[in-house]
């Protein structure tokens, strides 16, 4: 039987996590994908500001040099996706002052590409206890990892993007999270 998803709890150290956030320049409002494959803010799907570092970019290719031997082992573990290469990473930062969240949701982005996200990954940035809610949470089909060790800090979580999962609202202080997505020719 495969996994639904695997976690290394409090894999990073602090080091490690610091450095992941000191990658982050000017953060930006969050936005959705809609139909026509444009992009928009829509504050009642997330409530998130991103850093986003893309392909080929230098953030990108630090945090894929710490996290990508763990795709690879989690994929060949578990998955067994054929996969090219990493998409693109983004710094998360939820608030609780306008309740940060981001509604379930899948990673895979279906039409327009030829290439589909296949695994993602997230990584915990905070430190449980600089915030309140913010718990990752993945939909009811699917069991859930122990609570404690998602929210530790350094923790590493990768599953397959067509999985549903969701961040549930912030309501003290500010979590920070790292996520990343890795791509493979389209799923038949």
């Amino acid at each position: 039987m495969r996994e639904h998803w695997q976690i290394w709890s409090g894999l990073l150290s602090d080091q490690i996590c610091d450095d992941l956030l000191a990658l982050a320049g000017d953060f930006q409002d969050a936005k959705v994908i809609v139909r026509n494959g444009g992009q928009m803010v829509d504050a009642e799907t997330r409530r998130t500001d991103i850093y986003p570092m893309p392909y080929g970019g230098a953030g990108a290719k630090k945090a894929h040099s710490i996290l990508g031997d763990y795709v690879a082992l989690a994929n060949r573990a578990c998955f067994g996706f054929d996969l090219a290469e990493f998409y693109e990473f983004q710094l998360f930062r939820y608030k609780a002052e306008n309740q940060g969240y981001y509604q379930e949701h899948q990673d895979v982005l279906w039409v327009g590409r030829p290439f589909h996200r296949k695994l993602s990954l997230t990584v915990q940035l905070s430190d449980p206890d600089d915030y309140d809610g913010g718990e990752f949470i993945f939909a009811d089909y699917v069991p859930q990892p122990p609570a404690e060790e998602i929210k530790k800090r350094g923790t590493v979580i990768i599953f397959p993007s067509m999985i549903s999962h969701r961040v549930d609202p912030v309501t003290r202080g500010c979590r920070y999270s790292m996520v990343g997505w890795y791509e493979g020719p389209q799923l038949r």
